[in-house]
């Protein structure tokens, strides 16, 4: 799922499909998600009523195709490796660093016996470093 530089813009239908990303899985993930394993377009369409975006799902891939957007979802297998990749100390990381180039998968509180709150919060904080643009941000406007 492709992060769009700051000062790029798109058209809405293309920004929508580019940065959400589906979950394949059959039945069993539309019961388990409620129906938002369909993000594409639950983002297109936010008031449609959920048992409905799997319907609307064909129309968006056709569109999809005649415009050149590229539509792909993702696999609930690839978020599970993720999340055990990202969890486990001696974990193959390799797939997960060429999904996602940023990523950093390792252990931050020095206990590499379990993973922990800390684990997960200065993994989720490094994230959203990764999602700034601090070249833009302009401290004077942000005062109170």
């Amino acid at each position: 799922m492709p992060i769009v530089p700051a000062g790029v813009k798109m058209d809405f239908f293309s920004k929508q499909v580019r940065t959400s990303r589906n979950i394949s899985g059959g039945w069993w993930a539309t019961i388990l998600m409620g129906g938002l394993n369909y993000q594409i377009e639950h983002h297109l369409f936010p008031n449609m009523p959920r048992d409905s975006l799997r319907r609307a799902q064909p129309l968006v891939r056709a569109h999809c195709a005649a415009l050149g957007v590229p539509y792909t979802p993702e696999m609930i297998a690839n978020a599970r490796a993720d999340v055990r990749s990202q969890a486990s100390a001696d974990a193959d990381t390799a797939d997960l660093v060429k999904r996602y180039p940023k990523a950093l998968a390792r252990d931050y509180d020095g206990n590499a016996g379990r993973v922990t709150e800390a684990d997960a919060l200065i993994a989720y904080l490094q994230v959203l470093g990764t999602l700034v643009d601090f070249k833009l941000y302009n401290d004077k406007a942000n005062i109170r």
